[in-house]
């Protein structure tokens, strides 16, 4: 089956981009010629196509395919006006952001949840009503090689956080885990860190959320579920289903004070990596999810689309919901940066020698004051 995969980026690495690497590598293993397609290419294109996989950076250079496996509106609709008889299914990723709703004018064949509240939101739609809607879980990688891993500490020595969105909360973990004598990392922004498995394998506790906290569990990893909109706690048997039911997402404006992360560290246990690591086999094997992909591609293949857009009304729908899905982008960059600059001033401000200084500073401005 000749397959292509479009994202709205294959540049920077997130967690749509982190799936497509696992998928494709699973799609090549079952010996599918897959192809890959974003308005931006880059070092994500790079690990794809060291892969196997056929990168592309015109859609006009992509030729016949039986299906395609699209992410984000914008891409969908640049590929629904290259490709119009072509069957497509949908795969959304989060039920919080535009960009993840399914454009109905790209006509897909079947639409796929990868949690319930991307599921619930997908079966609220109009779309639903006349296409089927799937519910899988996220996949992740597990490699042999990593039962030869450095287990997890009997204490915390090392927490790394890892995450895009992450600015207030920088300074309760940084707290929290003083008092519990453990090292904490910060990788965050638009892209957190470049190799996070490495951060993640050398650390007992990660904190983050989405594919990383999954990522996380399949290094064995004690697996905190926070970021920037709130904190879930460790993942633990009884609290795995809730959590997968969101995509390992804390609820929005969920509490995060310091005793809160203080209180939920005390229950650190290295039990809790090699438990994560079993639900991750258990549910989220990427052979399995690729199985179900395919199953789900053949069902789809010979449906004509029915078109009701033209090509060129679907590019420039398409460039514009890329536009604006940059321009939300910025602005969350230009927030974090700006929180960033915030906690450093406070930790200036907090220190001795500020304070040490003060009446230098002082006697400085009444100076400059004077005619």
């Amino acid at each position: 089956m000749r397959i292509l995969c479009t994202n709205q980026s294959l540049d920077v690495r997130g967690g749509s981009e982190s799936y497509l690497e696992t998928v494709v590598d699973e799609l090549l293993e079952l010996g599918h010629e897959v192809h890959a397609w974003a308005f931006q290419v880059g070092r994500v294109a790079d690990r794809l196509a060291g892969l196997g996989c056929r990168i592309h950076e015109d859609l006009s250079s992509v030729g016949p395919v039986d299906v395609i496996h699209a992410q984000h509106a914008s891409a969908a609709l640049a590929a629904r006006a290259q490709l119009p008889d072509t069957p497509m299914v949908f795969v959304s990723h989060s039920w919080t952001i535009d960009i993840e709703d399914p454009p109905e004018l790209a006509a897909p064949a079947a639409l796929v949840g990868l949690n319930d509240s991307v599921t619930s939101r997908l079966r609220a739609s109009q779309l639903a009503d006349r296409v089927p809607v799937h519910r899988l879980h996220q996949p992740v990688e597990m490699s042999a090689a990593e039962l030869h891993r450095v287990p997890i500490n009997e204490r915390p020595l090392l927490a790394v956080a890892i995450a895009r969105n992450l600015s207030s909360r920088v300074g309760v973990l940084e707290d929290a885990c003083r008092r519990h004598g453990t090292r904490l990392e910060v990788h965050a922004g638009i892209e957190p860190t470049a190799d996070h498995i490495e951060a993640m394998m050398r650390a007992d506790i990660v904190f983050g959320v989405g594919r990383t906290a999954l990522e996380s569990m399949a290094l064995a990893r004690a697996t905190f579920v926070l970021d920037e909109s709130g904190g879930a706690g460790f993942v633990t048997a009884e609290r795995y289903p809730e959590l997968e039911a969101c995509g390992f997402t804390p609820a929005a404006g969920a509490a995060t004070t310091l005793e809160s992360v203080v209180e939920e560290l005390s229950r650190y246990d290295r039990t809790l990596g090699q438990l994560g690591r079993e639900l991750v086999g258990r549910h989220h094997a990427a052979r399995a999810h690729a199985t179900q992909l395919v199953a789900l591609y053949r069902s789809v293949l010979g449906q004509r689309p029915l078109m009701t857009l033209e090509p060129d009304v679907a590019r420039t729908l398409a460039a514009l919901e890329q536009r604006n899905f940059e321009l939300e982008q910025r602005g969350r960059q230009a927030e974090w940066e700006r929180a960033r600059v915030q906690r450093e001033l406070f930790k200036i401000w907090a220190s001795a020698s500020w304070k040490l200084t003060r009446p230098l500073r002082a006697l400085r401005r009444v100076r400059r004051e004077r005619p």
